[in-house]
């Protein structure tokens, strides 16, 4: 667990100190990705993530299973096994890219703190997307990164962005008809019948038959048949994160950041996200798979909230100080709850500690 705690104090001490040049930057971006790379049997679907890097077939090339897994995925899989590759490469190759186009969004929306950034997304994403599910991970820094080139103006770089993400994830699909819905200025009112709704929706089985009904989409169909069949729904229920954040969503559209939500594309985009991931939250409560899957991705909008805020209110040392103070206590209970994080099914082993890797 020490490593861990070693990169959670360095990641705040740059937050804090802020040094500028992309040297340091890209280092770190490096050792975290090598992190991730150098593992072992640690995130639930390692093992998973290591018999599909070993089924590719460099000689004979499964077309059918370029579809059945994404092929942009698959793709970097055939590429880092053609030069003779590890699994443990790939891991590194898939995170060192996502990192690294995460740092390219921060750049397009001008957050000055990357390292802020970078340490919120440490705490509350990166065991999870980069450890864990990564083919989610890639696609949610893929997805964001064609969102803020969609803000910016740029749309034919936000489709081509947006695209790749869906290619390594199918869920990333989905996210071409959200980016219209993220730029709207929702309304009290709408905001809670939307909310009243999605809770009556989710009790009275409307989304079940949805959900089942969606099953036939071609492509994404058989991906949400497998999640529904394979594994047990479980219901979220009304879980203090999604209490938390909503909470979090109505005091920085109300009171702390009103102005910039209306007159700030930027802002509303990041804004609406958030709102958006307790609305299907709160929609989707009895199919967890999902939850966790499109709400994570709809939260990294805090990444990008938080050093907004700080840059916004940092008038003088005491504010700082009172940010860094909310901030830390945060950020520690998410990393926290990341390391205690069992096994599925096994309560007695947990995914991410202690570190093992292919040096011990």
């Amino acid at each position: 667990m020490s490593i861990y705690i070693v990169f959670f104090s360095l990641l705040l001490l740059l937050a804090i100190l802020n040094p500028q040049g992309a040297v340091v930057k890209h280092l770190v971006i490096f050792l975290l990705a090598l992190l991730c790379g150098l593992r072992v049997d640690l995130g639930a679907d390692y093992e998973s993530y290591k018999n599909i890097f070993d089924s590719i077939d460099i000689v004979h090339v499964d077309i059918e299973n370029f579809f059945l897994i994404e092929p942009l995925f698959l793709f970097g899989g055939y590429i880092v096994k053609v030069f003779g590759g590890t699994h443990h490469f790939f891991l590194f190759f898939i995170s060192l890219i996502a990192l690294e186009v995460f740092y390219v969004s921060t750049k397009l929306v001008n957050i000055k703190n990357f390292y802020l950034s970078l340490f919120i997304y440490f705490s509350l994403f990166y065991f999870q997307f980069h450890f864990n599910v990564i083919r989610h991970g890639l696609m949610c820094s893929l997805v964001w990164l064609g969102y803020f080139f969609y803000i910016t103006g740029s749309k034919r770089k936000a489709y081509v962005y947006i695209l790749m993400g869906g290619l390594i994830q199918y869920l990333g699909i989905i996210c071409f008809f959200l980016k219209d819905l993220l730029q709207r200025i929702f309304k009290p009112k709408f905001i809670i019948i939307s909310l009243v709704g999605a809770f009556v929706a989710s009790k009275i089985g409307i989304v079940s038959n949805m959900i089942s009904l969606s099953t036939v989409i071609p492509i994404m169909g058989s991906k949400i048949s497998y999640y529904i069949n394979v594994y047990d729904t479980i219901e979220v229920g009304v879980s203090s994160t999604l209490i938390i954040y909503s909470l979090l969503f109505l005091f920085l559209r109300f009171y702390l950041m009103r102005s910039d939500y209306v007159n700030k594309l930027i802002v509303r985009f990041v804004l609406n996200a958030l709102f958006i991931s307790v609305f299907l939250g709160i929609l989707l409560n009895n199919y967890y798979v999902f939850v966790e899957r499109i709400s994570s991705f709809l939260n990294l909008s805090l990444v990008f909230i938080i050093p907004m805020i700080y840059e916004k209110y940092k008038v003088n040392l005491s504010s700082v100080f009172i940010f860094y103070i909310i901030v830390i206590s945060y950020t520690v209970i998410l990393f926290s709850l990341a390391l205690e994080t069992p096994m599925p099914l096994d309560h007695t082993k947990l995914q991410y500690s202690p570190y093992k890797s292919i040096i011990d």
